[in-house]
């Protein structure tokens, strides 16, 4: 379902973008004067992408009970939708350094292979967040791809517990790479897509049936994002 709503937001962010550039070569035909997309000279310094993201983790886990590691045991989360919102100050016609947050989403974690029984072992109240360095072409006119890299991390704000009691998930610093797109109606707005993949893990620890359990955990997110480009 989530690949779905996000596949539709896709689709309508390419129309409006595509909507936007017709009305454009119209008014062209109409014999007036349409001032072209800035190639990347003007006096914009600051950008905000602001829109929804898909977070596709790419989750599993070695979990030990007692210090013994349990053979087949891991985690499964399900993917979810949060608001995103980048903010990002360009320092030269093509490179910025970019912000990106999200409205903290609130996940479920479980039990999957040999621990698929015990169901809903806990769950996070999370803050995904990166800081890009990013370079982008801005000389095609409307249609400006670009690139980044940078760091991820990931803040817990709450920790709940299920078939775990006392779940205690660390925060976590990782990598994230992107690759988007912003295609500019004006000089001022647009839409964005953007593709970010993360290396992301982290430890988890708490007490199962009074066994103490310990999880080395693998979150390698897959972001997908689109929505409004605004420039000031």
């Amino acid at each position: 379902m989530t690949r779905h709503l996000f596949s539709l937001l896709l689709f309508s962010l390419c129309l409006s973008a595509n909507g936007a550039r017709a009305a454009d070569v119209v008014d062209a035909s109409a014999g007036e004067p349409v001032a072209a997309a800035p190639a990347g000279s003007g006096p914009s310094r600051f950008f905000v992408r602001t829109g929804v993201a898909s977070i596709m983790p790419s989750e599993g886990a070695v979990m030990k009970v007692g210090g013994a590691v349990v053979p087949g045991a891991t985690i499964s989360i399900d993917d979810h939708l949060t608001g995103l919102v980048e903010v990002g100050y360009r320092l030269n016609p093509n490179m910025s350094l970019a912000f990106t947050g999200g409205f903290p989403p609130d996940i479920d974690i479980d039990g999957a292979g040999t621990a698929a029984p015990f169901g809903r072992v806990g769950g996070i109240l999370y803050g995904p967040t990166a800081l890009t360095l990013q370079y982008q072409v801005r000389e095609w006119g409307w249609f400006q791809p670009y690139v980044g890299l940078g760091p991820m991390f990931m803040f817990v704000f709450d920790n709940k517990d299920g078939a775990m009691s006392g779940l205690d998930v660390d925060p976590a610093v990782g990598i994230a790479a992107q690759v988007g797109v912003d295609m500019m109606v004006n000089d001022r707005f647009g839409v964005f897509l953007d593709v970010k993949k993360a290396r992301l893990r982290t430890s988890a620890k708490g007490s199962l049936g009074g066994a103490p359990v310990e999880a080395d955990v693998k979150l390698d997110p897959l972001v997908l994002s689109g929505g409004i480009t605004f420039r000031f």
